[in-house]
């Protein structure tokens, strides 16, 4: 199991839906999609648990990076959208 999928298992997270899931999915480069890992790790882990499972994975519509702002745009169902930046902030 990846270190990706392990800490959203400590999380309380289904890693089911996340069989398939890469850079692929949300057309970004792997340098991108680690940086989407690695803040949204962060992320989860400073919400509670019911705010975590309305972030879970399988609510994530798109992730596009905006190079004006050097950062990932990541859009949920819904439309709520936070910004993941390479420093590994969120907001």
């Amino acid at each position: 199991m990846s270190q990706f999928k392990a800490s959203l298992a400590t999380l309380g997270l289904k890693i089911n839906n996340l069989l398939g899931i890469n850079h692929k999915t949300f057309d970004l480069t792997s340098e991108q999609f680690d940086i989407f890992k690695k803040v949204y790790i962060k992320h989860l882990q400073s919400m509670r648990p019911e705010e975590r499972r309305k972030r879970a994975i399988e609510y994530i519509d798109s992730i596009i990076w905006d190079s004006k702002e050097a950062c990932l745009k990541v859009y949920y169902d819904g439309g709520e959208c936070w910004h993941y930046t390479k420093a590994g902030e969120w907001y």
